[in-house]
């Protein structure tokens, strides 16, 4: 009982304001630090996962305008685009995040591929993206 009574007492003595004061003890505050960093541990990781998934969307967005302009192609040539210069389009996405290219292509087919850049390029899942005119989409997971 004497033990309780002292911890009591000291934890009084501790957190004990004199009249008139307002504000924060050291403890208060370093609780809330405590929980900030946490929290924001937590939430930072994610965040960025979402950041890169929301840039995804423009090379799927960029890939899927540059098949339709292949097609477009091909039917006015008889033959599909070897650049991206050949369809017209810029060869990097509108945002700057993935640069687009034609690595493959002859009369029979094309592969049209968006490979990450600048702050996208952590993005290891998805760092290169590809369409062909069968409809492939490589990775799979990225579409």
């Amino acid at each position: 009982m004497a033990v309780h009574c002292r911890l009591a007492l000291r934890y009084a003595l501790i957190t004990a304001r004199p009249r008139g004061q307002r504000g924060f003890t050291l403890i208060e505050l370093l609780v809330v630090i405590v929980v900030v960093t946490i929290l924001a541990s937590i939430a930072f990781p994610t965040y960025e996962e979402l950041v890169k998934r929301a840039r995804r969307s423009e090379a799927r967005a960029a890939l899927n305008n540059a098949a339709a302009l292949q097609e477009k192609f091909y039917m006015d040539n008889k033959s599909y685009a070897s650049s991206m210069g050949g369809i017209r389009m810029k060869a990097t996405t509108e945002n700057g995040y993935y640069v687009l290219s034609v690595p493959s292509s002859n009369t029979f087919g094309y592969t049209i591929r968006a490979t990450a850049r600048l702050a996208q390029a952590k993005d290891s899942t998805c760092a290169t993206m590809q369409v062909t005119q069968l409809g492939g989409k490589t990775p799979v997971e990225c579409w």
